[in-house]
Protein backbone atom coordinates (compact mmCIF):
# COMPACT_ATOMS: atom_id res chain seq x y z
CA UNK A 1 0.00 0.00 0.00
CA UNK A 2 1.41 3.40 -1.00
CA UNK A 3 1.18 6.09 1.64
CA UNK A 4 -0.62 9.34 0.89
CA UNK A 5 2.66 11.26 1.23
CA UNK A 6 4.42 9.04 -1.31
CA UNK A 7 1.45 9.30 -3.66
CA UNK A 8 1.46 13.11 -3.34
CA UNK A 9 5.21 13.21 -4.06
CA UNK A 10 4.74 10.88 -7.04
CA UNK A 11 2.03 13.13 -8.52
CA UNK A 12 4.23 16.19 -7.91
CA UNK A 13 7.20 14.51 -9.59
CA UNK A 14 5.26 13.26 -12.61
CA UNK A 15 3.51 16.62 -13.03
CA UNK A 16 6.82 18.50 -12.87
CA UNK A 17 8.40 15.97 -15.24
CA UNK A 18 5.69 16.37 -17.86
CA UNK A 19 5.74 20.17 -17.51
CA UNK A 20 9.51 20.43 -17.83
CA UNK A 21 9.49 18.06 -20.81
CA UNK A 22 6.92 20.28 -22.52
CA UNK A 23 8.98 23.42 -21.82
CA UNK A 24 12.17 21.82 -23.12
CA UNK A 25 10.35 21.05 -26.37
CA UNK A 26 8.61 24.43 -26.64
CA UNK A 27 11.59 26.63 -25.67
CA UNK A 28 14.91 25.21 -26.95
CA UNK A 29 16.86 27.89 -25.04
CA UNK A 30 15.64 26.23 -21.81
CA UNK A 31 17.72 23.16 -22.70
CA UNK A 32 20.87 25.18 -22.11
CA UNK A 33 19.83 27.40 -19.22
CA UNK A 34 18.31 26.33 -15.91
CA UNK A 35 17.43 29.95 -15.25
CA UNK A 36 15.52 30.26 -18.53
CA UNK A 37 13.77 26.98 -17.78
CA UNK A 38 12.73 28.27 -14.34
CA UNK A 39 11.49 31.54 -15.85
CA UNK A 40 9.29 29.69 -18.34
CA UNK A 41 8.08 27.27 -15.66
CA UNK A 42 7.09 30.03 -13.25
CA UNK A 43 5.43 32.04 -16.02
CA UNK A 44 3.45 29.18 -17.59
CA UNK A 45 2.48 27.21 -14.49
CA UNK A 46 2.67 29.62 -11.56
CA UNK A 47 1.62 32.83 -13.30
CA UNK A 48 4.74 34.63 -12.08
CA UNK A 49 6.97 36.96 -14.06
CA UNK A 50 10.53 36.51 -12.85
CA UNK A 51 13.81 37.45 -14.45
CA UNK A 52 16.61 34.98 -13.84
CA UNK A 53 18.43 34.99 -17.18
CA UNK A 54 20.56 38.01 -16.28
CA UNK A 55 21.83 36.66 -12.97
CA UNK A 56 25.40 35.39 -12.93
CA UNK A 57 24.85 32.38 -10.68
CA UNK A 58 22.12 29.96 -11.77
CA UNK A 59 19.37 29.15 -9.30
CA UNK A 60 20.21 25.46 -9.59
CA UNK A 61 23.79 26.17 -8.48
CA UNK A 62 22.64 28.09 -5.41
CA UNK A 63 20.27 25.27 -4.42
CA UNK A 64 22.83 22.53 -5.10
CA UNK A 65 25.47 24.34 -3.04
CA UNK A 66 23.02 24.97 -0.18
CA UNK A 67 22.16 21.26 -0.08
CA UNK A 68 25.81 20.24 -0.04
CA UNK A 69 26.73 22.76 2.68
CA UNK A 70 23.83 21.64 4.87
CA UNK A 71 24.67 17.98 4.28
CA UNK A 72 28.24 18.53 5.44
CA UNK A 73 27.60 21.09 8.19
CA UNK A 74 24.63 20.30 10.44
CA UNK A 75 25.01 23.65 12.22
CA UNK A 76 23.73 25.25 9.00
CA UNK A 77 20.73 22.93 8.69
CA UNK A 78 17.24 24.43 8.45
CA UNK A 79 16.22 26.20 11.64
CA UNK A 80 12.52 25.44 11.15
CA UNK A 81 11.78 21.87 12.28
CA UNK A 82 8.78 21.71 9.96
CA UNK A 83 11.01 22.52 6.95
CA UNK A 84 13.58 19.97 8.10
CA UNK A 85 10.97 17.20 8.46
CA UNK A 86 9.34 18.11 5.15
CA UNK A 87 12.68 17.96 3.29
CA UNK A 88 13.62 14.65 4.92
CA UNK A 89 10.23 13.13 4.08
CA UNK A 90 10.29 14.42 0.51
CA UNK A 91 13.80 13.02 0.06
CA UNK A 92 12.67 9.60 1.33
CA UNK A 93 9.63 9.71 -0.94
CA UNK A 94 11.74 10.55 -4.00
CA UNK A 95 14.20 7.76 -3.21
CA UNK A 96 11.29 5.35 -2.80
CA UNK A 97 9.65 6.42 -6.07
CA UNK A 98 12.84 6.57 -8.10
CA UNK A 99 14.08 3.31 -6.60
CA UNK A 100 10.84 1.61 -7.62
CA UNK A 101 11.01 3.15 -11.09
CA UNK A 102 14.58 1.89 -11.53
CA UNK A 103 13.60 -1.58 -10.33
CA UNK A 104 10.67 -1.65 -12.76
CA UNK A 105 12.89 -0.38 -15.58
CA UNK A 106 15.45 -3.13 -14.90
CA UNK A 107 12.67 -5.77 -14.97
CA UNK A 108 11.50 -4.48 -18.36
CA UNK A 109 15.02 -4.66 -19.77
CA UNK A 110 15.51 -8.31 -18.74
Amino acid sequence: MISDEIEKTYVELTTATSRVTMLLKKYPVSRNSDNALCEYYYKEFEGLEVSLTKVKTPLSTVIRVRREIQRKNSSLAPTDEKVKRMREQKSKNFRHILGNDLTNERRCQN
